[in-house]
């Protein structure tokens, strides 16, 4: 069970960042005038949160730096591109049904993320 640990805690810490998003969603919805500034100031303080606890708790880093700040800022664009890419190959390209595709390369992103991060961003 034990070496289950670190990705069971990289799983919980993802679940903790999305809840907090859309709590700041709903929170402050009526505080940030307009959708588009209103989800990127709730998606940059959840990524935050994610960078300090993936490192802290999940990788247990000794210390959060400036190099792992932008490594991580580097791999977050990465898996941006790839699922944008990814999404449109699978549905534009291949007639993939929205929902059903994005899960798929929602949990492929997602591993390729945990792997990046345990071996790159954090190490």
């Amino acid at each position: 069970m034990k070496r289950f640990g670190q990705p069971l805690r990289f799983v919980l810490i993802g679940l903790a960042s999305t809840a907090l998003y859309f709590g700041l969603l709903i929170a402050l919805r009526g505080a940030i005038p307009g959708t588009f500034a209103l989800t990127a100031v709730c998606y940059a303080l959840s990524m935050v949160f994610n960078f300090a606890a993936q490192g802290l708790f999940t990788f247990r880093a000794a210390r959060l730096t400036g190099q792992s700040a932008r490594r991580y800022a580097v791999m977050q664009i990465g898996a941006l591109l790839a699922n944008s890419l990814a999404m449109v190959a699978l549905v534009d390209g291949f007639g993939a049904p929205l929902l059903v595709a994005q899960v798929g390369v929602t949990g492929a992103v997602a591993v390729a993320v945990y792997v990046i991060s345990k071996r790159w961003v954090y190490a």
